[in-house]
């Protein structure tokens, strides 16, 4: 059962957090066809100078243009996620310049390789999750600057991500998950690989069958994670001292 929401609720200037759980729903995306819901999502007039969260809307109930009015906003979870929300995010322009915290999931077109996500121009952007379909990863110069925290999940990758991962200047925490990557190998090796990475999950790969590491990369690591990798032949001694005895 849907609890339906009244769509006043982004006129509500003074809110500051909107979560949003599976089941909930705005009043005017309970009826009719997409073509009358796009009508409504024009016409609605957006005023949420003040929220900084805003988590679980479905990208159906979401006017890419209405990001632009919350220029505070810190924490955005998009499920769903159509193509404009990526292009509206990937703009010159930040739609906040105080995004902090970003999670992409379940995108509505697949593997498009026309829609690319930049996310160069987010400073303060920490922590991000991607978790759709997206089978190539941005370039290292796509990716926020000062990116602490990746989570990646369901993109299907066909090219080793570790090939732009490593290449990330402040990435302290990898996390890649269920059908992240459909390839059989992974080099994490390099002087200049993770330099300040502390934290390595892997899990879920099923095709994985190779990963290479060297005394050289990582150099800060901390805790290694590899679970439900049912073809990884060996760990690499550097990855599975750290699993076993820390840093």
């Amino acid at each position: 059962m849907f609890v339906d929401l009244p769509m006043c609720i982004w006129k509500i200037k003074q809110l500051r957090h909107l979560l949003l759980g599976e089941f909930v729903r705005f009043l005017s995306f309970s009826w009719g066809l997409t073509s009358e819901i796009a009508k409504l999502n024009h016409l609605l007039e957006v005023s949420l100078p003040y929220l900084q969260t805003l988590v679980g809307i479905k990208g159906e109930q979401l006017n890419p243009i209405w990001l632009r009015k919350s220029r505070n906003l810190r924490k955005l979870e998009v499920k769903y996620c159509p193509r404009g929300i990526i292009e509206e995010l990937s703009h010159a322009e930040p739609i906040s310049a105080k995004l902090e915290n970003l999670r992409l999931r379940s995108s509505v077109f697949g593997h498009d390789q026309t829609v690319r996500l930049d996310l160069s121009r987010y400073q303060n952007l920490v922590r991000l999750c991607i978790d759709y379909q997206m089978k190539k990863l941005p370039n290292a110069d796509e990716f926020p600057p000062n990116l602490i925290k990746l989570t990646i999940a369901y993109t299907r990758l066909e090219e080793d991500p570790m090939e732009v991962l490593k290449k990330l200047p402040k990435l302290k925490i990898l996390k890649l998950g269920y059908y992240s990557y459909e390839g059989t190998k992974m080099d994490c090796s390099g002087a200049y690989s993770f330099l300040q990475l502390e934290m390595l999950q892997i899990r879920g790969l099923e095709e994985l069958e190779k990963v290479i590491a060297d005394e050289e990369g990582m150099p800060k690591l901390k805790q290694v994670i590899i679970r439900e990798c049912p073809r990884l032949e060996m760990i690499p001694e550097k990855l599975e001292n750290v699993r076993k005895y820390g840093k």
